[in-house]
């Protein structure tokens, strides 16, 4: 399908030229759309006398995507930041996020018990699945034990929720690991996006095979069909209990190389994609428009470096991990790569969003330390760890590369840091990949795969830092970067989410960064805007902080010129 599709786009080529702790108020409405310059419009009427546009959602909008994640509909299977992916245009969250603070989503209101041991949740009455049956708190519960379960790729809703309780059909209550101060941003619109509440009759009834086959939701959109490897249409609802996005029918077309998707947005068949710093620049140079969405970090994973078996190899020692980071230079990164719109890397997996720590402090210990630029001193500690000779029954050094939502640059963005591997005398095997072919394996403790091996990575903004770190460091998180070798780093990862005291949760928080930065298995590079292109179609809503395009679906409007 995919190969069909580039012939019709080819043929067109031809013929054109997005937290508070108590009970709270529902959500404002979405951000206002910034101001842009007149351009043609492709899915609206242009004459001044036209007439006016229709009562509810019209036309069409085509969203381009560099990867489909997991290409599932199981919001916990998702392995993306954002998790659940695909679900995002047809279905609501628990709560939601206005910059850093939280608001009211399928939670009207939200509230922790005096001993800090539980949290009430009581949903909004109203809300219906697309199927007609009515969403309640047994929906809720529902969510958060699937959540809990083992087969959830994000562990941190299992590792801080005990158990959950009815206290009547639309009042729930959360009974947690001791206290969880900071839950109500694990199930919020946002990373790791574990509130999107799924329909409990439905499942149950029907299983999840059926359920990834013809999904439902409460969201705005509701499913129509779907291409495996190739696209996936929705259709918006006249009335919806929040708003109705402007468009009628929704497409997610996957369009994994960048200059494709380009080529299609000029030409009128993508209204929206993401693109590069690069692919911005060709985009603002053709006429039509970009908008920023986000800020993300791009780093340089380092692979099981203290698991036993990768003892002996080069990743597994600290002079050679050290070298590595000394040989990139981050400053000609971001002002050939980024175009000088990127700012430096944050250490310890932290981003430009996290909150309760002192970034000003740790953004001069990244420039201090952590991302220096030494090639000198990277060849010497490469001489002092006996590199090549010492490891020369490794192989070369295996660095996979693939895009990921929000960030289409990761593969250049790998070739370049291969480059500045190979010229201090690191042998590297630049391996391109997908998404999918490699998330299954990110936690190198359970699974082998990828220890001893590079891959590249985003690291998305999301306020609560123990969530970066359940999601990256600990040993039952995503990556498990740490491997078991700091067990005081889970003892100090609980602590700091069960403390309620904002200055010691800051202590405990700064001394999980500086250990997780000491071990040289994050190296960041920078923090990096995500962009999208627009078409001449559409406008786009402010940033909101997420990256992945099809959260913004009910909030796109058209253009009118």
């Amino acid at each position: 399908m995919r190969t069909s599709r580039l012939v019709g786009f080819l043929a067109a080529l031809g013929l054109c030229g997005a937290l508070v702790l108590s009970a709270c108020s529902r959500a404002a409405p979405g951000p206002t759309v910034q101001p842009t310059s007149p351009t043609k419009a492709t899915s609206v009427p242009t004459s001044s006398s036209a007439a006016p546009a229709p009562a509810g959602p019209y036309g069409d909008l085509r969203l381009g995507l560099n990867s489909f994640d997991a290409e599932t509909f199981d919001p916990i299977k998702g392995t993306s930041s954002l998790g659940g992916l695909l679900d995002s245009p047809m279905v609501d969250s628990l709560l939601r996020l206005d910059g850093k603070k939280v608001v009211a989503g399928v939670a009207d209101s939200w509230e922790m018990a005096s001993d800090g041991l539980s949290w009430v949740f009581r949903i909004h009455k109203g809300i219906k699945f697309h199927n007609g049956d009515d969403l309640t708190g047994r929906d809720v519960k529902f969510t958060f034990e699937r959540y809990m379960s083992k087969d959830a790729q994000a562990a941190l809703i299992r590792n801080t929720v005990d158990r959950v309780d009815m206290v009547d059909d639309y009042t729930v209550r959360v009974y947690t690991k001791g206290p969880q101060p900071l839950l109500p941003l694990s199930v919020a619109w946002y990373y790791p996006a574990q509130g999107w509440v799924q329909p409990k009759n439905y499942i149950e009834k029907n299983g999840m095979e059926y359920f990834n086959a013809h999904p439902i939701g409460s969201g705005p959109f509701k499913f129509v069909s779907r291409v495996p490897g190739d696209s996936i249409k929705y259709e918006a609802l006249d009335k919806h209990w929040r708003q109705a996005p402007a468009f009628k029918n929704l497409t997610t077309v996957l369009v994994p190389e960048e200059t494709t998707a380009i080529a299609m947005l000029k030409v009128g068949q993508l209204d929206i994609i993401g693109v590069s710093q690069d692919g911005g620049q060709q985009i603002a140079q053709s006429g039509l428009r970009t908008n920023v969405l986000s800020s993300q970090q791009a780093v340089i994973l380092l692979k099981g470096a203290y698991e036993p078996d990768v003892a002996g190899t080069p990743l597994a020692d600290m002079k050679v991990r050290q070298a590595l980071s000394l040989a990139i230079n981050r400053d000609e990164i971001i002002k050939t790569l980024f175009y000088s719109q990127a700012t430096p890397g944050l250490p310890g997996f932290m981003t430009e969003d996290t909150v309760g720590i002192d970034l000003n402090y740790w953004r001069e210990q990244a420039k201090n330390a952590y991302n220096k630029y030494d090639a000198q001193r990277a060849t010497q500690l490469l001489k002092e760890a006996g590199y090549p000779d010492r490891f020369a029954s490794s192989k070369n050094i295996k660095f996979y590369s693939f895009p990921m939502p929000g960030a289409p640059f990761l593969p250049k963005l790998a070739e370049i840091v291969a480059s500045y591997w190979q010229k201090v005398g690191v042998s590297v095997d630049l391996i391109p990949t997908d998404l999918p072919s490699v998330a299954p394996t990110f936690n190198t403790i359970r699974f082998p795969n990828l220890r001893g091996t590079v891959i590249v990575m985003k690291v998305s903004g999301r306020p609560d830092p123990t969530q970066l770190f359940q999601t990256y460091v600990t040993y039952n998180s995503t990556m498990a970067m740490l491997g078991k070798a700091f067990p005081e780093v889970e003892q100090m990862v609980a602590a700091a989410a069960s403390e309620t005291d904002t200055n010691k949760r800051s202590k405990m928080l700064a001394d999980v960064l500086k250990i997780s930065s000491d071990a040289y298995v994050g190296l960041m590079i920078a923090g990096v805007p995500a962009l999208v292109g627009l078409g001449p179609g559409v406008d786009f809503p402010a940033a909101t902080g997420v990256p992945e395009l099809t959260i913004y679906a009910e909030l796109v409007k058209h253009r009118r010129s």
